[in-house]
């Protein structure tokens, strides 16, 4: 298979081929969250790659859903996967379950099983569908069982001579009419692969991770890196080529369903690329947390939120998921994008330290020094934990503010008692014209642009 006919397959992807009434799909184990389009679900949970081994899959489904498509009870196998190679594609085994094909993929791509147990759900109901839904003679559902290969347009192929799956012993061959555009990539071992790989791929190359691949045993999938990518990038500094000379900056935002959306996770651009809708990926994530609980983890994402309590005057910003939820459940609003943040300390950063004071209700963020000691000392404040990682400002009297990165700006209302930053001038502007603010003099650089607290990536 060469690299452009593999291209091609990995971008065509089904976004509306099955029609399904989605209040039969989910058991709701938990309520679900609100659906935040900018975050569908954090690079930490998407991640999770152990999350679920393959016994505690086949369990999990024989447990909550006993005439599920996919189950052992059901009596359902498929091939197991065992390698790729740019000349030879991918390679499957004997007939193993379910679980063992998705922990498989899984684990080879480093992405969660349950991604993809919603995404089996999703595109064709397998998971949850009872025993009149699996065996009623509609082998596409087998065949097209992530939706991978399947573009829109309603194009309609056929293929023999294909594995699908094996029920009872019994092994399935021929698809009917399906959506799937190649012989290859039909049947419910070949799309869970290929799933695993596509929402990998997306994700690392809408950060900005050229040189991403899987290259360890019988995996080899060197033909990655000079493949170029095409879908929602995140917000910063990113390229789409690995030939790319330079790199371009990325504001974060995509167009989806006509509305510009932005994508605050490497994962959330890789659900808009296989799914470039809204409403397929208010299905997975309503699945996701009826079935798994939060997509949100507790780590330090890309941007930090600006949220505002109108009843306490106060703002916090938070680069992680579980804290902005939290927030949004006690009185607090999205507010707008603070500044950019990093969660990973690069050479010459240094922590920036998150403080909350409940008696006054303030959040200050600050990096190690006088600030921080008189917080936590004098000031009433607590510490909770590593907010972002930053560079430190000059000392005052240097000619600019920052050696690396870009200038985070602090402000202070005393009659609320809030701290407010932003990286941008016209905030700061308004904050000291309009909305009360003055020039945060605690701030470790003084400058007549303002007080700079630390020096975002």
């Amino acid at each position: 298979m060469t690299s452009a006919a593999r291209l091609l397959g990995r971008l065509l992807v089904l976004t509306s081929a099955v029609v399904i009434i989605f209040s039969v799909l989910i058991t709701p184990f938990v309520k679900a969250a609100d659906f935040s389009p900018n975050n569908i679900i954090d690079d930490s949970v998407f991640d999770n790659s152990t999350s679920m081994s393959a016994d505690a899959i086949d369990s999990w489904l024989n447990n909550n859903f006993p005439n599920s498509c996919i189950s052992p009870n059901s009596g359902f196998q498929a091939k197991l996967p065992t390698g790729y190679s740019p000349g030879g594609g991918f390679t499957y085994g004997g007939f193993v379950s379910a679980g063992n094909v998705i922990a498989t993929a899984a684990q080879t791509y480093g992405i969660n099983p349950q991604v993809l147990l919603v995404t089996l759900q999703k595109e064709q109901s397998l998971v949850a569908g009872g025993v009149s839904y699996c065996n009623n003679g509609d082998e596409h559902k087998y065949a097209a069982a992530t939706g991978y290969g399947c573009p829109d347009g309603g194009t309609v192929y056929s293929w023999t001579g294909v594995s699908l799956y094996r029920r009872s012993g019994v092994e399935h061959t021929a698809t009917g009419s399906t959506c799937v555009n190649t012989a290859a990539k039909a049947g419910f071992s070949q799309q869970v692969i290929r799933a695993a790989w596509l929402l990998k791929f997306g994700q690392q190359r809408s950060l900005g991770n050229t040189t991403w691949a899987v290259i360890s045993g019988s995996w080899d999938n060197s033909d990655d890196p000079p493949t170029c990518y095409g879908g929602p990038m995140t917000q910063g500094q990113r390229k789409r080529c690995n030939s790319d000379s330079s790199t371009v900056f990325y504001d974060g935002y995509t167009t989806i369903d006509g509305t510009s959306t932005h994508i605050d996770t490497g994962a959330t651009a890789a659900l808009y690329w296989y799914t470039p809708h809204f409403h397929g990926n208010q299905n997975f994530f309503d699945l996701y947390t009826a079935w798994f609980g939060s997509t949100y983890g507790g780590t330090i994402g890309p941007i930090s939120y600006r949220l505002y309590n109108t009843r306490t005057g106060d703002h916090h910003f938070t680069a992680k998921q579980n804290e902005r939820m939290s927030d949004k459940q006690n009185g607090y609003k999205d507010d707008g994008l603070g500044f950019v943040t990093t969660p990973t300390q690069s050479a010459g950063m240094v922590p920036v330290y998150a403080h909350y004071n409940g008696r006054v209700v303030d959040h200050w963020l600050s990096v190690d020094g006088m600030n921080h000691f008189w917080a936590l000392v004098y000031g009433g404040y607590r510490d909770d934990g590593v907010a972002t990682y930053a560079y430190p400002t000059n000392p005052d009297g240097s000619p600019t503010p920052c050696s690396q990165g870009t200038p985070i700006y602090a402000l202070w209302h005393g009659g609320n008692s809030d701290h407010f930053y932003t990286s941008s001038q016209l905030d700061r502007y308004w904050a000291l014209i309009y909305g009360g603010y003055v020039d945060d003099r605690s701030a470790p650089y003084h400058d007549p642009n303002g007080m700079v607290a630390f020096c975002g990536p």
